[in-house]
């Protein structure tokens, strides 16, 4: 038998939760491109009926360009696995343009595809796990 027989790649789904206009002094860099909040789930049918984003406090977060109009935030460990799928402005190459923390992101209103409201918003939990993929 050979070691790690069986192993698959995991698959991961991005949701893309628009950040509500006008932008924040923090995100002003941003103006002019759409602002989104990205969060990984192994199961995304938990996020129907959504009523916000869970953002780490104290966590390390990036505006990343995507392409030419969009811009991404979450880590660069996300930002990074994206760039290596062609998901970046330069492909394999991340293009951070702010850097940001939990605590900037933390009461940003949010428009999600499957929340029930139509306004949700980013929330502190203090148990995310940047390099796992849960919340933002």
């Amino acid at each position: 038998r050979a070691t790690g027989e069986g192993v698959q790649p995991q698959e991961y789904t991005l949701v893309k939760m628009e950040v509500v206009k006008p932008l924040p002094k923090k995100l002003s860099p941003l103006e002019g491109k759409r602002v989104f909040l990205a969060a990984a789930t192994l199961r995304p049918e938990t996020m129907y009926g959504q009523t916000n984003a869970w953002v780490l406090p104290d966590g390390r977060y990036g505006a990343y360009e995507i392409n030419e109009t969009d811009v991404f935030i979450l880590t660069e460990r996300s930002a990074l696995n994206l760039a290596y799928q062609k998901f970046s402005k330069i492909p394999e190459k991340p293009s951070c343009l702010v850097e940001l923390t939990g605590y900037d992101l933390i009461g940003l209103p949010l428009r999600s595809p499957l929340a029930v409201k139509e306004i949700i918003y980013a929330l502190p939990m203090s148990t995310i796990l940047t390099n796992k993929g849960t919340g933002i």
